[in-house]
């Protein structure tokens, strides 16, 4: 008998919510990096 965190459907799950979350970071950084160049322009 497989448990819950055994089944392919959870691991399937849980790889979803990783993937979620690195695009999440990856926008969040691409968001500070573009604020902080504008920052930059600003004051040059």
């Amino acid at each position: 008998m497989q448990t819950p965190l055994n089944t392919a459907e959870y691991r399937e799950f849980i790889r979803e919510i990783k993937n979620l979350i690195q695009s999440a970071q990856l926008k969040a950084a691409v968001s500070v990096n573009q604020i902080m160049l504008q920052l930059y322009w600003d004051l040059a």
